[in-house]
């Protein structure tokens, strides 16, 4: 939100930045929910993809950095049926109840 205040007063900003940080919390839950299902795979392997797939909505969320005002930036979402905002809130709300739930998901995963 800093970064937001930052670069100026539009709400364009503040919807980048608000899912630039969701999506970096998904990716810390994703890591801790996900790891342990695929510890055949090195786990620098694991976090490259988390991240990878976690950091693909900034294309997403660039439209509002871009286009700034709101009715510029929610034709466009609108036009997508806000899908990956959608997207984003429902696995978040999903691996963080994993993790509630899963004890080993609380574990420490041990690094390469």
């Amino acid at each position: 939100m800093m970064s937001a205040i930052w670069h100026g007063f539009y709400p364009g900003y503040y919807v980048f930045f608000t899912g630039a940080g969701l999506m970096d919390y998904h990716f810390k839950v994703a890591e801790k929910v996900l790891a342990p299902y695929f510890t055949w795979l090195p786990h620098s392997v694991v976090v490259a993809i988390a991240y990878t797939w976690c950091y693909i909505g900034c294309a997403y969320f660039v439209i509002g950095f871009t286009l700034l005002s709101v009715d510029k930036f929610h034709k466009v979402y609108y036009s997508m049926y806000y899908y990956f905002h959608i997207m984003l809130i429902a696995s978040l709300i999903l691996f963080v109840a994993m993790v509630r739930g899963n004890k080993k998901a609380k574990l420490v995963i041990k690094k390469d």
